[in-house]
């Protein structure tokens, strides 16, 4: 009679295939956690995460200022994290991949600090008082990790001017150059610095180096040419990188009760065979293909045959839009709202744990 093969004497270079498929930190935990031998894999693998939906944060002040709430889409749950002491008492005002976040006191000092390793990141200039007030500064992008030399920190200031730090540049603050726009979003995309106006106009920055070494912006800005928006335009926008191209978040009013938010999206579509316009922002149309928790969900509830393909399906999850995350103060506290692009709607079945 054949013995069953334990769990823990699977082949390393099986162990290394699964971990290989084995997507976000936290699935990544749950995979070390099994047993010693795919503890070991964990450590030793040299395979990258596969991509994942981006956790989303939220604070509720009323709770302990030494936790934030984390929401993950992979469970559909929001988890209890301890901060960093180089993030408690503060806002977060950007994050990058990796765990990365950066937070900002009300002495206006910034620091970049690791969520899950508790690192923290030398800048070479932490006060930020001379660039506005605590709520002026509302968003920090990252060009790349800040781990790298390189990485270039932007921002948009008080004065709705551009503001750029590197973090290689030892000794060395701040350089802000004044621009005469009305910014509501900025964006690093490849590399590239991006910004978009309240009417909706696409920047495009060219950031140098001076003899200092410090990042400036380095010519006049460039204004895109992009063919107008069907619908009109809104003050409510936000601009994000995803899979590598620049997307357009258009937050607008329902007609229906309460007036609840829900979003639109727009991807940047090189239109460079019309005459008059190079780009046009084109509404993205979910996918026919199965792709998404949700979606994925819904496939394994048909019946027993779906529901078993779906738990021994080889195939990844096609890539999908981030789900975006909004609160309602009026309503449970216990409770948030996510909007979620595959249906189209602001689900209201996320329950704190």
């Amino acid at each position: 009679m054949t013995m069953p093969v334990r769990w823990s004497d699977l082949p390393d270079d099986l162990l290394q295939l699964v971990y290989s498929k084995v997507a976000g930190p936290l699935n990544r935990v749950r995979f070390a956690a099994v047993c010693r031998s795919w503890r070991a894999c964990a450590i030793t693998s040299p395979h990258a995460s596969p991509p994942v939906l981006p956790w989303l944060i939220f604070i509720d002040t009323r709770e302990d200022v030494n936790k934030t709430k984390v929401y993950c889409p992979e469970d559909g749950r929001v988890f209890r994290m301890s901060l960093p002491s180089q993030a408690v008492g503060k806002r977060f005002v950007g994050a990058h991949d990796g765990g990365w976040v950066a937070v900002l006191g009300h002495d206006m000092q910034l620091a970049v600090v690791n969520l899950f390793s508790d690192v923290e990141v030398p800048l070479p200039a932490k006060n930020m008082c001379y660039l506005g007030g605590w709520y002026n500064i509302r968003k920090i992008v990252f060009s790349e990790s800040p781990t790298s030399s390189d990485c270039i920190l932007a921002t948009v200031t008080s004065g709705n001017n551009v503001a750029l730090c590197r973090i290689g540049c030892p000794n060395r603050g701040w350089t802000e150059k004044q621009l005469g726009l009305y910014l509501v979003d900025i964006v690093f995309c490849n590399e590239q610095l991006y910004g978009l106006t309240i009417s909706e106009e696409l920047i495009k920055f060219e950031i140098g180096v001076d003899k200092d070494g410090r990042a400036v912006l380095s010519s006049k800005p460039h204004v895109m040419s992009i063919r107008a928006r069907p619908g009109g335009i809104t003050q409510l926008n936000n601009i994000i990188e995803l899979h590598g191209k620049l997307v357009m978040v258009v937050r607008t009013l329902s007609d229906e009760a309460f007036l609840e938010p829900f979003f639109k999206v727009f991807e940047l579509v090189n239109e460079s065979t019309m005459a008059e316009y190079a780009y046009k922002w084109e509404e993205l149309v979910y996918s026919s293909k199965v792709a998404g928790p949700l979606n994925r969900v819904h496939f394994a509830a048909v019946c027993r045959s779906w529901r078993a393909c779906a738990m021994t399906s080889p195939h990844a999850a096609p890539p999908v839009l981030p789900w975006l995350m909004f609160s309602d103060a009026c309503e449970d506290d216990n409770r948030m709202k996510v909007y979620c692009p595959e249906d189209g709607r602001d689900n209201t079945d996320v329950q704190n744990i």
